[in-house]
């Protein structure tokens, strides 16, 4: 989707309707194009964090489904922009590492962990340093989307990541820039 970040994830032996977008990117023709003859009419959008290029193309990604739940960091549940989130999406619900995202809000075959921000991320101003970070699994693969966390961030979560298995893919975090850590990167 561009400069824009988003995922679409789908457990190939789950119901087609349901599927799990982690942020929308910016271009919501893009996002169609992507979504277009998918068959998707439930959609839980987890956000990792309200910059343009992640969820400017919400509203067009709550449009184009019958049901949409939007998940974002509690670290910004009092912001401006989680407040706009709620008013586009009928059902917003913010989420906290150590948790996962309930199983009745995620597509069969899906779970997703959040690994950040802490439950004391309330404190954190800046966006990026809040972004949601999710551990997801799909159909035996482990995919970790860490919106655009910077390096202090990703340090404090190399003891996490090392009690569970590599991940086979990673996102590249804040769309790979060069502030990315090489402990979080070998963790």
């Amino acid at each position: 989707v561009g400069q824009g970040s988003a995922a679409l994830i789908r457990s190939r032996d789950a119901p087609r309707d349901h599927a799990l977008l982690v942020d929308t990117g910016d271009d919501p023709a893009l996002l169609a194009a992507c979504m277009e003859g998918a068959g998707i009419t439930r959609l839980t959008i987890a956000l990792s964090h309200f910059d343009a290029d992640h969820v400017a193309a919400l509203p067009a990604a709550v449009e184009a489904v019958d049901e949409a739940v939007v998940v974002y960091p509690l670290a910004l549940a009092d912001s401006p922009e989680a407040t706009s989130t709620r008013a586009v999406a009928a059902v917003a619900a913010p989420a906290t590492a150590g948790e996962e995202l309930p199983a009745g809000l995620l597509p069969d075959g899906i779970t997703a962990r959040v690994l950040w921000p802490p439950v004391d991320g309330r404190a954190v101003r800046d966006g990026n340093a809040a972004s949601l970070v999710l551990l997801v699994q799909v159909d035996g693969l482990s995919i970790l989307l860490p919106g655009d966390v910077g390096a202090d961030q990703q340090l404090r979560m190399v003891r996490q990541l090392s009690v569970h298995a590599p991940v086979d893919v990673l996102v590249a975090p804040h769309h790979g820039s060069a502030d990315t850590s090489p402990a979080f990167f070998r963790a």
